[in-house]
């Protein structure tokens, strides 16, 4: 079997309240837009998201995706 490569998406907001804007899987499944000032919100499971999830509501921001095992140096 294969496993989908999985990404995480970090969207530049130079001005906003939140030094990053990322995007995450809710408690029902949905994607949404976060907010946060600490990196470390990339080691959690709900930031991990794969290509279909990301470009069925949030196109726009595929450029910003980074696989999982290129931000943290690692397979995961």
């Amino acid at each position: 079997y294969e496993i989908e490569k999985m990404y995480t998406v970090e969207i530049p907001d130079p001005h906003g309240l939140y030094k990053i804007r990322y995007l995450f899987r809710n408690s029902v499944g949905n994607i949404r837009i976060g907010g946060t000032d600490y990196r470390d919100i990339f080691s959690t499971t709900e930031t991990h998201l794969t290509e279909a999830e990301i470009k069925k509501d949030f196109e726009w921001a595929w450029p910003w995706a980074k696989p999982v095992e290129e931000r943290y140096g690692h397979k995961l």
